[in-house]
Protein backbone atom coordinates (compact mmCIF):
# COMPACT_ATOMS: atom_id res chain seq x y z
CA UNK A 1 0.00 0.00 0.00
CA UNK A 2 1.32 3.57 -0.98
CA UNK A 3 0.42 6.96 0.18
CA UNK A 4 0.26 9.86 -2.07
CA UNK A 5 -0.41 13.37 -0.95
CA UNK A 6 -3.19 14.95 -3.15
CA UNK A 7 -5.55 17.93 -2.87
CA UNK A 8 -8.86 18.00 -3.88
CA UNK A 9 -9.52 21.30 -6.50
CA UNK A 10 -13.11 21.24 -6.48
CA UNK A 11 -13.98 18.22 -9.04
CA UNK A 12 -10.76 16.06 -8.47
CA UNK A 13 -8.19 14.72 -6.05
CA UNK A 14 -4.95 15.78 -7.78
CA UNK A 15 -1.78 13.99 -6.84
CA UNK A 16 0.74 16.42 -5.53
CA UNK A 17 3.14 13.55 -6.00
CA UNK A 18 4.40 11.24 -8.46
CA UNK A 19 2.05 8.13 -8.61
CA UNK A 20 1.81 5.22 -11.55
CA UNK A 21 -1.22 3.54 -11.04
CA UNK A 22 -2.65 1.65 -13.52
CA UNK A 23 -5.95 2.17 -15.06
CA UNK A 24 -9.06 0.62 -12.93
CA UNK A 25 -6.69 0.49 -10.32
CA UNK A 26 -8.93 1.01 -6.43
CA UNK A 27 -8.07 4.10 -4.72
CA UNK A 28 -8.80 4.35 -0.83
CA UNK A 29 -9.03 7.73 0.19
CA UNK A 30 -8.14 9.20 3.78
CA UNK A 31 -9.28 12.72 3.85
CA UNK A 32 -6.83 14.93 6.44
CA UNK A 33 -8.07 18.32 8.20
CA UNK A 34 -4.87 20.21 7.04
CA UNK A 35 -4.74 22.63 4.36
CA UNK A 36 -1.96 20.98 2.12
CA UNK A 37 -1.56 24.11 -0.27
CA UNK A 38 -0.04 27.39 0.52
CA UNK A 39 -0.62 30.61 -1.80
CA UNK A 40 2.55 30.22 -3.36
CA UNK A 41 1.52 26.51 -4.43
CA UNK A 42 -1.89 27.53 -4.96
CA UNK A 43 -0.60 30.31 -7.48
CA UNK A 44 2.37 27.70 -8.96
CA UNK A 45 -0.64 25.01 -9.08
CA UNK A 46 -3.10 27.38 -11.45
CA UNK A 47 -0.16 28.53 -13.91
CA UNK A 48 0.83 25.13 -14.56
CA UNK A 49 -3.21 24.47 -15.54
CA UNK A 50 -3.18 27.58 -17.50
CA UNK A 51 -0.30 26.17 -19.55
CA UNK A 52 -1.23 23.06 -19.51
CA UNK A 53 -4.67 23.99 -21.09
CA UNK A 54 -2.62 26.45 -23.73
CA UNK A 55 -0.19 22.97 -24.60
CA UNK A 56 -4.01 21.03 -25.11
CA UNK A 57 -4.86 23.77 -27.83
CA UNK A 58 -1.86 23.33 -29.16
CA UNK A 59 -2.78 19.65 -30.22
CA UNK A 60 -5.42 20.56 -32.79
CA UNK A 61 -3.00 22.72 -34.79
CA UNK A 62 -0.05 20.83 -34.73
CA UNK A 63 -0.90 18.46 -37.78
CA UNK A 64 -0.56 22.38 -39.38
CA UNK A 65 3.27 22.45 -38.33
CA UNK A 66 4.74 19.67 -39.80
CA UNK A 67 5.05 22.15 -43.14
CA UNK A 68 5.97 25.15 -41.54
CA UNK A 69 9.47 24.91 -42.37
CA UNK A 70 8.64 24.64 -46.04
CA UNK A 71 6.26 27.76 -45.56
CA UNK A 72 8.93 29.88 -44.07
CA UNK A 73 11.75 28.89 -46.41
CA UNK A 74 8.82 29.82 -49.15
CA UNK A 75 7.94 33.27 -47.98
CA UNK A 76 11.54 34.13 -47.07
CA UNK A 77 13.13 33.63 -50.66
CA UNK A 78 16.85 34.36 -49.30
CA UNK A 79 19.21 34.63 -52.11
CA UNK A 80 22.20 35.49 -50.41
CA UNK A 81 23.94 35.57 -47.36
CA UNK A 82 23.12 37.95 -44.15
CA UNK A 83 26.09 41.15 -43.74
CA UNK A 84 26.29 42.00 -40.46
Amino acid sequence: MNTVRAYYDGSAFVPIESCKLKKGTVVYLTIGNEAILDENTTQRLTEFERINNNLKQLDKYEPLLSNFDDILTNRAHFSGGIDL
